[in-house]
């Protein structure tokens, strides 16, 4: 699990651990308090069996730059390269997001598109998975 904010994991750690059964507190989570991109930028090819962002922000018309450190083109060929084959990609948004997928899609990820809820804004989960002859993004 990876956050920006110290505090966050302290909570977690202590008066709202009952949230979550007190995930943090589980052998198999690793915490680590950094910036999320940084951590995927720096990951050995093949590290990590899923990456989730459930960001405040997820993409949208504001990060459809090719540059977004999250959501751009490059970012997502680091995502793609850190997630083992058969790993897969999940990501939040309000709403969503053509240009988001087809560079999911470009990438090399097998994308899929969750709604969830039913009138007002209808949330959006991407799910981007790691074909089995991962290699090379494109």
């Amino acid at each position: 699990m990876v956050d920006l904010n110290r505090p966050l994991v302290e909570w977690n750690r202590g008066s709202l651990a009952f949230l979550t059964k007190n995930a943090v507190a589980d052998p198999r989570v690793k915490v680590v308090v950094a910036d999320v991109a940084q951590v995927i930028a720096r990951a050995p090819a093949g590290q990590f069996d899923a990456i989730v962002l459930d960001l405040y922000e997820g993409p949208h018309a504001a990060t459809n730059s090719a540059r977004d450190p999250l959501y751009g083109a490059d970012a997502l060929a680091r995502t793609w390269s850190a997630l083992r084959p058969g790993g897969a990609f999940a990501v939040w948004s309000e709403e969503r997001d053509r240009a988001f997928e087809d560079r999911l899609a470009a990438t090399g990820f097998s994308v899929q598109r969750h709604k969830s809820g039913q009138g007002g804004r209808v949330h959006i989960v991407y799910v981007g998975i790691v074909g089995p002859a991962a290699g090379v993004p494109a």
